[in-house]
């Protein structure tokens, strides 16, 4: 027995150390959810071959194992030569120059989880195992949160919004998946953060499906990949592989994907700094809206609708007619830190139950230390129906729970407390 214990362990400590060649790994929604998902990692560049290989959660000894070989193969050098700052605050310069992989698994069974690895040309295990859910139940959940800055001098942000994941599995143990509303690391541009964060178990067990928040946009002192000051859609995009049906110039960066009955349309709102870039964004949502089958619409960004303290009018001034257009039932976004969630709205109007309009909500920071005081709201009275934050130590998170009928979104606080709710009503026929 204790010949095969050390056996055990000398296998263990071996795929640690083929393990840290690999990185980075994460499962990515495809654009039907139901019979495929996506998944990136990044390889050193001795491991120029890597595959995924997958199968059913309940195969124990992975004999019905199919392997994948990376639809994308590239040697990415966004972050190389960038200044950063590691553990203590001690200020550096990060290179790193890897082979970025991306893998499509299709012909996926509908409502069942999978698990897999990122697998050596030899089949030697190289990452742990991962697990995801393909939709298609008829009930199902995701947790929603933003804005935990993962910085590597402060670990204690990224444990507080991967304390706020577990809390919410706490009170619906069937989470199915992710949703993150952006600013998940301090500086896009340092993939030593990346890396972190996916470190973290709850990468292991969901599927994530993220958008791009403006701290992911950007480097430390302007350093980095071309783009003013350093900024660079390249940092979001090449630590995913997200669908690449998105407008020109944002592919892997905006994109949709359907989960169930309900289809996400992620936008970017670092390419809408100006009026043209604006309206392309809305002209791509209204054809995304109209070509694909749905029951429900949701629309995510990561700047706010409405000023976080005082209510007043921001991205809502410039999407809410489009919203309208399309139907949208509901608007997420982060950024500002406080939590506000609107009535439904129609066409800058507070419905009155007989017409759906579109809910906006806001999420709060979830770091633990750069959460802001609510404040008083001055603006935008008839709308906002809720208003919370904890103040600097804010930590939270929604779940958004849906079937045929209706979409609940409930926010809570560290602790499982609920603070929040509404529920939005399926499109009537």
């Amino acid at each position: 027995m204790k010949r095969f214990y050390l056996i055990a362990l000398c296998l263990a400590a071996a795929l640690s150390l083929v393990a840290q060649q690999v990185y980075s790994v994460v499962t990515c929604p495809a654009q039907n959810t139901a019979t495929a998902m996506q998944v990136s990692w990044g390889a050193d560049s001795a491991l120029a071959s890597t595959w995924v290989e997958y199968t059913l959660a309940t195969d124990a000894s992975w004999a019905r194992a199919k392997r994948v070989a990376p639809q994308q193969h590239q040697w990415c050098t966004t972050y190389d030569g960038i200044y950063s700052a590691q553990p203590g605050q001690k200020e550096m310069w990060e290179h790193h120059r890897f082979w970025k992989n991306g893998a499509r698994l299709t012909g996926l069974k509908r409502d069942t989880p999978y698990k897999y690895r990122i697998v050596a040309h030899d089949g030697t295990p190289m990452s742990q195992v991962h697990h995801f859910k393909t939709s298609g139940a008829r009930h199902w959940s995701a947790c929603v949160i933003s804005d935990f800055h993962t910085w590597t001098p402060l670990p204690g942000r990224l444990a507080a919004a991967m304390a706020m994941v577990d809390t919410v599995r706490a009170v619906d143990p069937s989470v199915d998946w992710v949703l993150s509303l952006g600013d998940v690391v301090a500086w896009g541009a340092s993939y030593s953060y990346w890396q972190r964060m996916y470190a973290e178990p709850n990468f292991a067990r969901y599927m994530w499906a993220g958008l791009e928040g403006n701290h992911d946009h950007m480097s430390r002192r302007g350093q980095g990949v071309a783009g003013a000051g350093g900024l660079s859609d390249a940092y979001f995009r090449d630590a995913h592989y997200l669908p690449p049906n998105g407008y020109a110039g944002q592919e892997g960066v905006c994109y949709y994907f359907h989960y169930g009955d309900a289809l996400f349309v992620m936008l970017n709102n670092e390419a809408m700094h100006d009026e043209a870039g604006r309206e392309q964004a809305k002209a791509w949502l209204k054809r995304v809206a109209k070509s694909e089958k749905h029951k429900y619409l949701v629309v995510c960004m990561h700047y706010e609708w409405f000023d976080g303290p005082t209510g007043k009018p921001f991205m809502y001034d410039w999407f809410h007619d489009t919203f309208d257009a399309c139907g949208v039932d509901l608007a997420l976004a982060g950024n500002s830190h406080i939590y506000n969630r609107s009535h439904a709205i129609y066409q800058g109007r507070v419905t009155d139950g007989t017409r759906c309009g579109t809910v906006y909500i806001q999420s709060t920071s979830s770091d633990n230390g750069r959460g802001r005081d609510a404040g008083t709201l001055t603006h935008s009275l008839d709308f906002i129906a809720r208003h919370w934050s904890e103040g600097t130590h804010t930590v939270s998170a929604m779940l958004l729970d849906v079937d045929p009928r209706r979409m609940t979104v409930t926010l809570y606080d560290r602790t499982g407390r609920l603070i929040d709710q509404t529920t939005i009503p399926a499109k009537r026929k």
